[in-house]
């Protein structure tokens, strides 16, 4: 370029933007300190090149194609023209950027000037969105509650259901497209002396506007039985905050046992922005105190709906600016003489009277003296990410107000790089079931809010559902402070990255309604085979002492009580003149008896509160050396739990009178102990049993 261009190399130098300037040949003639900045070459390394050198090899045909057509046509020579593409940097990696490519015609020749502006920032706020929707589908997905939405209408029977989530066939015993088909089928299914409840429930939560609980029966129309449902119902507003339907979250409580606790918003589905930020450049001349516009680039008629002419008007920016933002775009004007650039970010009103948010840059050129001479800047539409930003706050907030709401505790947790466990996010009845304020929660350690975790296998756990994508459930998790001492019922669903959710509730009282049913059961038992007063109470304590001794863990001690509690339980199957004959039982008879642990097995299992105690009843006549029955399991085949209850058991058995024989001495007891040490009994078993006794 000829020393009579200095002015636009030093003008194009102080742009915000990248700026290359390439001849008729497209062989690069200028590159601005900011490219430089950007792509990491020195402009030695890119004057006289080719521009295709910037172009990425997979692109790089097609921008070839492009550029040739647009030299050639005479028109190009008049105008502007966007394009997005990816641009190399030094390194070969690819970035994504738009060029607006302008034609320039100076003194020496014709050339075009490509000002680039770098996307990489927009599609970041694109995967953040996508990150924000993928938690909200975790959450319906995952949620154990049924979640619906109603709309109105002047009749109640004409109500009809828009949506109901997936797990209505859980519930209801139909499916989502048997309630599309049928919108009032969920409504019609309620009891038909319940209807009227429902109904003027909906109807207060629609005159107050305020969120109402309801207990209320459903039909299950695959059982062809009524459920006893919870439901919390929600008004749903229009943007004017006119109450325009209802949404809620029912769960069928009829069953003892709930397997999942889950949380779930009805939100409106975020819309993916696809950005488009072209940038107007300009440049403006100091005189006296006021900077007069000296040049615009012509993309403002396309993108402002101005004129080049009307934008060089010294009042122009004046009136463009929203007048909200008038003022405090000025006030902050004085950072520019200060810090030789300003940034800021305002509205501009398009002249079809449209609003566009602006992010304006500038940069001040001083003379040789230090005083401020020209400034040059850039306006960029950022409209699509405020709108992001919005987006992603309102779906903040609907997250919050869908924990906020669920009749459960809900707490979200983070796995730290140090591997710590910090709530980030809790729900007002966790905070009422923990007795903890809200700021005592947020950023704690898990393991400081819930001290007995760190004697359980727990905080492994929470760990391994962040880390695989696993799910956790436990309804044993002890809990305990000044105000509280209970177990709760916990359901751990990852949110993806490094996050998860926590659904707890107290059951207390509910395991100790099925504690206090199993001792019944079990003295029921103790009366019909008239065992030794004491019997299931002093076997079970000696089983959980040696369960403890060799190790066990809180959540597997409570298993084996429940078990050892229920060891003989299969008797109820055998008929009188069997258990209680004092005679010697025939071959026939002692068949049948053989099968109680098979009945047991039968008659437990398919509760799931008392799976996890079955090794007890089912396994303990098996026997060390593999003579044992009902399955003849041999050696560690034995579950650890019967392994020890075998021991505990024969202990008792012997030491106390039955109707048949009297009891042993506690010498000639643990001598036959020791003597069937790894014929009917584990020898780890037989050791440790024996210090217990000893002690």
């Amino acid at each position: 370029m000829e020393t009579s261009d200095q002015f636009l190399k030093q003008t194009l130098d102080a742009f915000c933007d990248p700026v290359i300037l390439v001849n008729q040949r497209m062989q690069i003639v200028f590159v601005n300190a900011r490219l430089t900045e950007f792509l990491g070459y020195t402009s030695g390394e890119l004057l006289d090149q080719p521009l295709a050198v910037l172009i990425p090899e997979t692109f790089r045909e097609q921008h070839q194609e492009y550029a040739a057509a647009f030299m050639s046509n005479p028109s190009a020579r008049t105008m502007s023209k966007i394009r997005r593409l990816w641009i190399r940097h030094k390194d070969a990696c690819s970035l994504p950027v738009d060029i607006s490519l302008s034609p320039l015609r100076l003194e020496n020749g014709f050339y075009v000037m490509a000002v680039i502006h770098d996307l990489r920032h927009y599609i970041d706020m694109e995967q953040a969105l996508r990150a924000s929707e993928e938690k909200y589908r975790l959450l319906v997905e995952n949620a154990s509650e049924v979640f619906y939405q109603i709309q109105l209408a002047d009749d109640p029977k004409e109500w009809k259901t828009l949506y109901i989530s997936q797990q209505i066939n859980d519930v209801m015993g139909v499916s989502q497209s048997d309630v599309a088909a049928n919108p009032q089928l969920w409504l019609q299914s309620i009891h038909p002396q319940d209807l009227p409840k429902f109904t003027k429930a909906a109807q207060e939560v629609v005159a107050t506007g305020e969120k109402k609980p309801l207990v209320y029966r459903l039909l299950n129309r695959r059982a062809g039985e009524y459920r006893v449902i919870e439901d919390q119902i929600v008004p749903l507003f229009d943007d004017s905050g006119r109450v325009v339907g209802l949404q809620g979250a029912m769960r069928d409580v009829t069953e003892k046992e709930l397997n999942t606790k889950a949380i779930q918003t009805l939100t409106d589905q975020l819309q993916h922005y696809l950005t488009k930020s072209p940038t107007i450049t300009y440049a403006l001349r100091i005189q006296g105190r006021l900077w007069v516009p000296m040049w615009k680039s012509e993309n403002i008629y396309r993108i402002l709906g101005y004129s080049v002419e009307e934008s060089l008007s010294s009042t122009w920016w004046d009136t463009v600016v929203h007048p909200d933002d008038l003022e405090s775009a000025v006030a902050c004007s004085s950072k520019l003489y200060e810090d030789d650039s300003l940034t800021r970010e305002y509205r501009f009103v398009r002249k079809d009277g449209s609003i566009i948010w602006i992010h304006d840059e500038m940069r001040l050129i001083r003379d040789q003296n230090g005083n401020p001479m020209e400034a040059v800047g850039s306006w960029t539409d950022i409209t699509e990410r405020k709108k992001m930003e919005e987006a992603l706050l309102t779906s903040q907030e609907n997250l919050n107000n869908m924990i906020n709401s669920a009749p459960f505790g809900a707490l979200i947790y983070e796995l730290q790089q140090d591997d710590t466990l910090l709530f980030v996010a809790v729900n007002d009845t966790a905070c009422k079931l923990l007795s903890k304020e809200r700021g005592a929660l947020l950023r704690s350690n898990v393991e400081a809010v819930f001290p007995l975790l760190c004697q359980t296998e727990v905080p492994s756990e929470l760990r391994k559902v962040i880390r695989t994508g696993s799910k956790f459930y436990t309804d044993q998790l002890r809990y305990k402070d000044q105000q509280f001492d209970g177990v709760f019922e916990v359901h751990v669903v990852p949110l993806g990255g490094k996050t998860a959710v926590i659904f707890f509730r107290n059951i207390s009282e509910l395991a100790q309604a099925y504690e206090e049913t199993l001792e019944g059961w079990s003295h029921a038992m103790d009366l019909r085979d008239k065992e030794t007063e004491g019997h299931t109470r002093r076997v079970t304590q000696m089983t959980l002492a040696i369960a403890q001794s060799m190790g066990l863990s809180e959540t597997e001690l409570t298993h084996i009580r429940r078990g050892a509690l229920l060891h003989d339980m299969g008797k109820m199957a055998i008929p009188d003149h069997i258990l209680l004959k004092q005679d010697t039982l025939s071959d026939e008879e002692w068949a049948i008896m053989k099968k109680h642990p098979v009945f047991a097995y039968e008659m437990l299992h398919s509760i799931s509160f008392l799976r996890q105690a079955l090794d007890i009843p089912y396994c303990h006549h098996e026997k060390w050396d593999g003579s044992g029955y009902p399955r003849g399991l041999k050696g560690e085949e034995i579950p650890l739990s019967a392994r020890i209850f075998a021991v505990a058991d024969v202990w008792d058995a012997l030491r106390y009178d039955r109707p048949y024989r009297k009891g042993w001495t506690s010498e000639k007891v643990l001598e036959y102990i020791r003597e069937q040490s790894g014929k009917h009994f584990d020898p780890n078993v037989v050791e440790v049993f024996l210090k217990i006794e000893k002690n």
